[in-house]
């Protein structure tokens, strides 16, 4: 039989596994699990790095603008406790789309955290515009404005600069901020709809009460899913891929 074969320096081939490299290469380098010996060592190259996990539920995670250290999810809305008369509305971001809301008077747009509209987007100014809302009885019941505030790269509703004037807002406008950040405005006219506080409304007042208001089979979910969802069949128990759908 033909003894060919190729030797690699510095592996001990009547002790493989045992050899001085065994606690870092054997146990880092491309392994598979801690019982496995089964793998090809070469001196001098350095262990594979594992990668940098992204979070579970970001999506679309971009840089922070630049002079920006917390990185906001802006998919996750945080209201303030204000009164919201519309939204600002974008894909900008991407196609899974963004929501802002709008509260009754000033609205500060920009990047840092004192914002009332936050984008985190590079050629967006830390304090870019000044959208300003008040009651009134137009068709909407809304007056909106929006004022630059000396930023960069400027302001525009629809076609319209707003760096030299305060503007008129109406919805369904789209509204420019930078270079690359486009809002579509929508207001909230609840005296149209007729809408109104429910007096007798009635709010779940801790985390005990809405445990309770659970279902009794929801504690065991996770597993229920783990294991019954797409789960091999009892016939082949050696498979163990599958889909699981939370």
């Amino acid at each position: 039989m033909s003894q060919n074969k190729t030797i690699v320096p510095g592996v001990d081939y009547d002790n493989l596994g045992k050899t001085e490299y065994n606690n870092e290469a054997f146990n880092d380098f491309y392994s598979r699990s801690g019982n496995d010996d089964n793998r090809t060592y070469i001196p001098g190259v350095a262990a594979k790095q594992p990668q940098a996990e992204v979070s579970a539920g970001a999506v679309g995670a971009v840089p922070a603008p630049i002079g920006v250290t917390n990185e906001a999810d802006s998919r996750h809305l945080v209201l303030q406790n204000r009164v919201v008369v519309g939204v600002l509305f974008s894909i900008s971001h991407g196609l899974l789309g963004e929501m802002f809301p709008l509260y009754l008077g000033r609205n500060i747009v920009g990047y840092t955290e004192n914002c009332d509209v936050r984008l985190l987007e590079n050629t967006v100014s830390s304090e870019h515009a000044i959208i300003y809302i008040k009651k009134d009885e137009s068709v909407t019941g809304y007056n909106i404005t929006i004022t630059d505030y000396n930023s960069t790269y400027g302001t525009l509703v629809n076609n319209l600069d707003g760096r030299y004037e305060t503007l008129l807002v109406n919805e369904n406008d789209v509204l420019t901020i930078g270079k690359h950040y486009r809002l579509l405005v929508k207001m909230f006219n609840t005296d149209k709809a007729a809408l109104q506080e429910e007096p007798e409304f009635e709010a779940m007042q801790n985390n005990a009460q809405v445990a309770m208001a659970q279902p009794s089979s929801a504690s065991n979910y996770s597993s229920n899913v783990s294991n019954d969802f797409y789960t091999p069949s009892s016939k082949d128990e050696q498979s163990s891929a599958r889909t699981v759908i939370y």
